[in-house]
């Protein structure tokens, strides 16, 4: 009996040991990796954080690597991968997300843009006006806008009193601004400023003449204020913002670079 007890007490020491021999722990980088290839949705969010990514990745490579050194010892390989891949997706969704939110922001402007534009060529300033005002502030589609500019005149002068809106005005349908590419986006809290470029070419005094223009149009993305809108908030001669460039560059100059 004692002999059967002895044999069965050597079978479990035996079994425990087998188990000792075949565990193995989970490598620390291999969850670091993973942690941080979760994370890397944050890259979405802003780009400064697609660092969040690439640390990913690099800890994942440097896990994967030492779990095929220590085998025996350590498991976590798969986790190391799947951090990776997530770092992967999210680092590569990031930007085409950011690059898809720019196009489509200038493709929504430039539409806003184009018909503020025709109402310009159509010679229909009221209107054209209107949409230079904040959405909120726009008269009903039933107003009679010549009555109101006629009462409150300082805006409409304001707008046509432009040097490169006064051509156009002066010309009416006898020039048509066309677009000519998009120059940058100024992004804010509550707004974000689209420029675009239009360009067209008249004939005055029996000579042939080129107007150029920057159109500023502005989304209103305060969400107090509702969903998104647009309206122009303007009009800039692109001469004079490359002048007042190089006269900020001129002021501001890089330091001197030392000589070899």
């Amino acid at each position: 009996m004692s002999g059967e007890q002895g044999d069965t007490a050597v079978h479990f020491a035996s079994a425990d040991e087998a188990a000792l021999a075949e565990y193995r722990a989970v490598s620390r980088p291999a969850i670091v990796a993973l942690v941080l290839g979760l994370a890397s949705a944050t890259a979405l969010a802003h780009p400064l954080l697609l660092a969040v990514p690439v640390v990913a990745v690099a800890v994942g490579l440097a896990a994967m690597a030492s779990v095929a050194r220590n085998s025996q010892t350590l498991i976590g390989r798969k986790a190391a991968l799947t951090g990776i891949l997530l770092a992967l997706l999210f680092a590569s969704w990031a930007p085409a997300r950011i690059v898809g939110r720019r196009w489509l922001l200038y493709d929504h402007a430039r539409r806003f843009s184009d018909a503020w534009v025709k109402l310009l060529h159509e010679q229909e300033y009221e209107k054209a006006h209107q949409l230079t005002v904040e959405a909120a502030r726009r008269q009903p589609p039933e107003a009679d806008l010549k009555a109101f500019y006629r009462h409150h005149p300082d805006e409409f002068n304001t707008l046509y009193s432009h040097p490169s809106m006064s051509i156009v005005k002066r010309l009416g349908s006898k020039i048509r601004l066309r677009y000519a590419g998009n120059v940058r986006q100024d992004r804010a809290a509550t707004y974000t400023n689209v420029v675009l470029a239009y360009a067209a070419g008249y004939n005055e005094d029996g000579r042939e003449k080129a107007l150029r223009v920057h159109v500023v149009v502005q989304r209103d993305d305060d969400p107090r204020r509702g969903p998104p809108t647009w309206h122009v908030r303007g009009v800039a001669d692109p001469r004079q913002v490359e002048a007042r460039q190089r006269k900020r560059e001129e002021q501001s100059p890089l330091p001197p670079t030392a000589e070899p």
